[in-house]
């Protein structure tokens, strides 16, 4: 639809357009003539949500503005919650009731008596000793399902009604941390009590929200770090008990003294071995040096006595010298050794005097030496089997201590991973409680403004609702209208024609009346030459069929113009009309104009012949007329739509037809003969021309 189509229709249907319009803001204006005043109350909060400080703020925190929208979003999801205007509205009754059993109306606003008549039946049912409890009551019943409470605060209308907290408007005031929260009603007093008890309700539920999600966690993290804590005691109990049950004080140090111990053992061992093997070796030597032998030696039971008993004497006195506190047992054992030594050596003395052979006698120095690898080879064997059970002893100590080490370390793994568990929950609940301080710090909602009693209402929106229902009726009806243009599946249009037929248009005959006549005189005569013109006049004789492929079209209609106009070109045309309601005259009709036609193709047509042929749907087409025609004109109805029948009755024409098909609407209306006919009215004033060539963009301006 182009704009000087839809300008066109604009004019068409501009008296019911207009006539909507009016009728709209009449209603409205009449609907609204009673409306009462409304007074309006704001307030402003300051939130401290983006620039505020608190615990968590720092010299270089960046201000996460997502964040913030989501924080001023749940502000004000809370403000406009269900539950949160419930409480706001059962508090407002309940303060009014309360007021109007004390004080009469003096305090109540007038909105509240026809309300209030609700309950008056049995006040004792609903009023308690303060205002505070009678909202606890109240409370109470509309939870229990209490009708006549429920039916206060459920209702659409009333100052205690959800409606009517329906004008409350909660935003952010442009990019700073203030809300702006605005409320209007008919009662400037119940305007301002209800503001007041929004910023009541909404700032205790917003501090009970914010201090539910920390109190939760700080719960949670001390209940855990109890917990931890008694299995922490548990781990180190454990070990305690092991160390005192198992004598070890400090398993590292203890193990490390019994490694040196043993291996300073086994260095001792090793060298007592070596000493004894040296002994054994000087003692043989200075025994064969000496040649005596163990046959004249044992023969003295004297001095083997006294050997023996010089071997146990240093014997104990080489196990004394490793006991602490033997000083003067060592002291006893020397003395009687010295004194078994000096004996032994007289003996020896007198024994190798009488035993000296005559190679020469030994010296002094040898038997000294002698006695000296007996006394040391006795010591050594002693204090050999001494390290031997020092050694026993370290081995058993080893076996003993040794599975200690893995009982150690697993007790003190799990103490280790019970304190980092405790210090870790610790950790959490300190952090816990720092965010709990910094939430209470920080919703501490400020009213900067607080609603102020109003004291004049609203200025009336009567004016702009009534202009508003005038726009919104002429806007509903163009919508209307366009809609059904759009909608609209008629031929109506020489162009939707040709696209929609695919045949050439002919020409259109407009619905004519008496006031149509008047207004146009020459509009017939118009169209009329516009058809003839189309289907061209030749100087020889032709065979026009009028067709079309329901009744009713109006081809009577354009075969009397079509005749009547070329009479007076002086063409002399021939009208043969075959239209026919019963079959019995269809046939003998029928028959009497096809004898006429036949002898007129036998003998030649003289001038041009009209032949008017029935509604071809559902009949059977004359195909030798069809033929022999020179013209055919299709008429169909422009308000009426192509439908399959018709366009394959044209298929089935255009293949029998040897000569050309033009199409014609019938009905059309005026305006949209326009198209083929150009400006139709020339009586149009200078300001409608203009404005036709303004929506069709017919400019044509020239500067030069």
């Amino acid at each position: 639809m182009s704009l000087f189509d839809f300008a066109r229709l604009l004019y068409r249907n501009a008296k019911a357009i207009g006539l909507v319009a009016v009728t709209m803001a009449v209603a409205t204006f009449i609907f609204t003539y009673n409306a009462p005043k409304e007074y309006a109350v704001s307030a402003l909060i300051y939130t401290g949500i983006a620039s505020g400080f608190n615990l968590e703020s720092g010299s270089a925190d960046k201000i996460d503005y997502h964040a913030v929208n989501n924080a001023f979003d749940n502000l004000i999801s809370i403000i406009q919650s269900r539950e949160t205007q419930q409480e706001v509205l059962l508090k407002l009754l309940s303060k009014h009731i309360y007021l109007e059993t004390q004080d009469g109306h003096n305090h109540v606003p007038e909105a509240f008596i026809e309300k209030y008549q609700l309950l008056l039946g049995e006040p004792e049912n609903y009023v308690r000793s303060t205002s505070d409890s009678t909202y606890l009551h109240l409370r109470a019943l509309f939870d229990d399902g209490d009708e006549k409470v429920k039916s206060i605060i459920d209702s659409e209308n009333g100052p205690y009604s959800v409606g009517s907290l329906q004008t409350l408007e909660v935003k952010r005031h442009k990019s700073s941390d203030m809300l702006i929260l605005y409320y209007k009603s008919t009662s400037p007093k119940i305007s301002k009590e209800t503001l007041e008890l929004v910023i009541e309700v909404f700032t205790n539920r917003f501090r009970g929200i914010k201090e539910a999600e920390t109190g939760n966690v700080v719960g949670y993290f001390q209940r855990q770090l109890d917990t931890a804590k008694n299995a922490l005691s548990q781990a180190e109990d454990k070990l305690t008990f092991f160390r005192s049950g198992k004598r070890v004080i400090n398993y590292g140090e203890q193990t490390k003294a019994i490694a040196i111990k043993k291996q300073n053992a086994l260095d001792e061992y090793s060298r007592r071995k070596m000493n004894l093997a040296a002994t054994q070796v000087a003692l043989k030597e200075i025994e064969e040096r000496l040649a005596i032998r163990e046959s004249l030696l044992t023969k003295n039971a004297e001095l083997i006595d006294k050997r023996n008993r010089l071997a146990e004497l240093t014997q104990q006195m080489a196990h004394l010298q490793h006991q602490p506190d033997t000083e003067v047992s060592l002291s006893v054992l020397k003395n009687k050794i010295n004194s078994y030594k000096s004996d032994i050596q007289k003996d020896l003395e007198l024994i190798f005097n009488y035993s000296n052979t005559k190679e020469g006698l030994p010296s002094k120095q040898l038997l000294n030496e002698w006695l000296e690898n007996i006394i040391s080879l006795n010591r050594e064997k002693a204090n050999i089997e001494y390290y031997k059970q020092r050694l026993q002893e370290l081995d058993n100590l080893y076996d003993s201590f040794a599975p200690l080490g893995s009982t150690l370390a697993r007790l003190e793994r799990e103490i280790d991973v019970r304190e980092r568990e405790y210090l870790e929950i610790l950790n959490g609940l300190n952090m816990s409680k720092l965010r709990q301080q910094n939430i209470q710090m920080s919703n501490q909602l400020e009213v900067v403004d607080w609603p102020q009693t109003p004291t004049k209402a609203i200025e009336s929106r009567r004016l702009f609702l009534v202009m508003t229902s005038f726009l919104f009726g002429i806007t509903l009806m163009t919508s209307i209208f366009v809609a059904i243009d759009l909608l609209d599946h008629s031929l109506r249009s020489p162009g939707r024609t040709e696209s929609v037929t695919g045949l050439p248009v002919a020409g259109a005959l407009p619905h004519f009346d008496s006031k149509t006549d008047k207004q146009y005189p020459d509009l017939q005569q118009k169209a009329i030459n516009h058809i003839i013109d189309r289907i061209g006049i030749e100087n020889r004789k032709q065979l026009i069929l009028v067709i079309s492929a329901f009744a009713g079209e109006g081809k009577s209609t354009l075969s009397r113009l079509l005749t009547d106009k070329l009479e007076l070109l002086g063409l002399n045309p021939q009208y043969f009309p075959l239209a026919v309601n019963q079959p019995n005259q269809e046939r003998s009709a029928s028959h009497m104009i096809s004898m006429n036609i036949e002898s007129e193709i036998e003998n030649g047509f003289e001038g041009y012949t009209i032949l008017q042929l029935p509604a071809l749907v559902g009949r059977i087409i004359p195909k030798n007329l069809i033929e022999s025609a020179d013209q055919i004109l299709w008429l169909g109805r422009a308000d009426r739509s192509w439908t399959l029948a018709q366009q394959r009755l044209k298929e089935r024409i255009e293949a029998m037809a040897s000569g050309k098909i033009h199409i014609v609407l019938n009905g059309i209306k005026i305006y949209r003969l326009e198209d083929l006919l150009g400006d139709i009215n020339p009586y149009r004033n200078e300001s409608l021309k203009w404005i036709r060539r303004v929506v069709r963009f017919e400019f044509g301006l020239s500067f030069f």
